[in-house]
């Protein structure tokens, strides 16, 4: 079984890494339908749509080539590295960005992505 270390991940936009990014997550979900009827004592239940959702942070970095693509609303190609060549890649929206000053600390930044379509491993 593979283990991989948090410092070997990266993230990418397109063919452009992320720069100044320190953490990212990847979300899967699932719906789930109830399909019970009458009398059914126990539910039923019925996988539906799966659907995603990601988002990364780090230092805020308005020259880097990859933070300048990742725009309220812009429709982007993401991967999100485990290591040099296994990573999780899918279309997204940005869906949200957040800033964050304090005054002992460096500005961050956490760009929030919404799947649109599937999520592979490569």
């Amino acid at each position: 079984m593979a283990v991989f270390a948090g410092y070997g991940g990266n993230i990418k936009v397109g063919t452009d890494a992320i720069g100044e990014i320190g953490e990212w997550t990847v979300d899967e979900s699932t719906d789930i339908h109830d399909v019970s009827a009458f009398k059914d004592k126990w539910k039923k239940k019925k996988g539906g749509q799966s659907d995603w959702s990601g988002n990364c942070t780090g230092r805020l970095d308005p020259s880097d080539t990859g933070q300048a693509q990742l725009i309220n609303g812009a429709e982007v190609a993401l991967k999100f590295y485990v290591d040099d060549t296994h990573y999780y890649s899918g279309n997204a929206i940005v869906e949200s960005i957040s800033r964050r000053a304090v005054v002992a600390g460096v500005l961050e930044v956490t760009f929030n992505f919404a799947g649109n379509g599937e999520l592979s491993y490569t």
